[in-house]
């Protein structure tokens, strides 16, 4: 078993938000977080893994001063490897994470429903991806990985109010 702790920087993608009939879409801004994996070679050209993910992320709304949101994920990673060499120190590889993703609203969101009369639930969903990446190990335990991929993410948020519940749908 290897483990993995790793920061992370997310770049590009689309925040889009549905109330009822009514919808919303915007940019999102550069993104920042950790990671923790623990993963197991089955065989020489699989392995599996199981890990957290935790993201700041934000909109590009007008206020540039709101705080981040943050999405956890805990997912299970199937790995097509191509190790290299006998000794296996350099593995290339295809993964797709799958799992559960929970937005936890940063307290100006929050603070917004709020001043309307309403209450914010964290959001609850599925994520999904696709990476494509490397693993460069110095000794048989450590060693180096990079990694690019997509990832999507649809979560439900519930509002609660005087006027009843309605559910937010986000997809950062």
């Amino acid at each position: 078993p290897r483990l993995h702790l790793r920061g992370l920087v997310t770049a590009g993608g689309e925040a889009r938000l549905e109330i009822d009939d009514n919808s919303a879409e915007d940019d999102l801004l550069i993104g920042f977080g950790g990671a923790a994996e623990l993963e197991v070679p089955v065989l020489r050209y699989l392995s599996v893994a199981g890990g957290a993910t935790v993201t700041a992320w934000q909109a590009d709304i007008e206020d540039d001063d709101a705080a981040r949101n943050v999405v956890i994920d805990v997912d299970f990673t199937p790995r097509l490897r191509a190790p290299i060499g006998d000794e296996g120190r350099v593995v290339l590889y295809l993964a797709v994470p799958i799992g559960l993703a929970i937005n936890i609203p940063s307290s100006d969101y929050a603070d917004a429903i709020d001043g309307i009369g309403g209450e914010l639930s964290n959001g609850v969903g599925l994520h999904v991806g696709g990476r494509a990446g490397g693993q460069f190990f110095v000794t048989e335990r450590f060693g180096f990985v990079a990694e690019a991929g997509v990832d999507f993410r649809a979560m439900s948020h519930r509002i609660e109010g005087p006027l009843g519940g309605c559910l937010l749908y986000t997809s950062p």
